[in-house]
């Protein structure tokens, strides 16, 4: 894992941030989508609908079995026509090839959706402050997502 020491002066503690990349592969419609090499991978994932050449954001997740499965589940759900619908996905990598804690990819999942408040994401708009320290940097063909996200971006009231 990246992981840079950040000094904080709060009553004298170092917190550790960690870097997350992620590489993103997309816009696929849902029939391309099923024909991808990385459709049979795990992640997290962004679903846009794309109307009259407007882009919205309107869904995040995360998936621990593969993309195509979690799609075909939630595909039976959306109020959207499906040619509207475009999916990409996010692929969290690892310099040491281990994987992420499920706790780990639920955090970054609820940061990426604090930064981009995609319409339908209504459950998962809490971030539990202070059990990761996160800097996510996304790269590849991320549509609507911004480049680099951090929890010390974020303002806390």
């Amino acid at each position: 894992m990246n992981i840079q020491k950040l000094q904080y002066y709060h009553k004298n503690e170092v917190r550790l941030i960690e870097t997350v990349h992620i590489k993103w592969y997309g816009l696929y419609s849902l029939n391309d989508f099923y024909n991808r090499e990385e459709a049979f991978k795990k992640g997290i994932f962004a679903i846009s609908r794309v109307y009259a050449k407007n882009e919205t954001l309107i869904y995040i997740g995360k998936t621990k079995r593969s993309f195509i499965q979690k799609i075909r589940e939630l595909n039976k759900d959306w109020i959207f026509d499906e040619s509207e619908l475009k999916i990409t996905l996010g692929i969290i990598e690892s310099p040491s090839g281990e994987s992420y804690s499920e706790k780990k990819v639920k955090e970054i999942k609820s940061l990426l959706i604090l930064r981009h408040t995609p319409v339908e994401n209504n459950t998962s708009l809490l971030y539990h402050r202070g059990q990761f320290n996160l800097k996510i940097i996304n790269k590849g063909r991320r549509g609507l997502i911004v480049k680099k996200i951090s929890t010390g971006d974020l303002m806390w009231t």
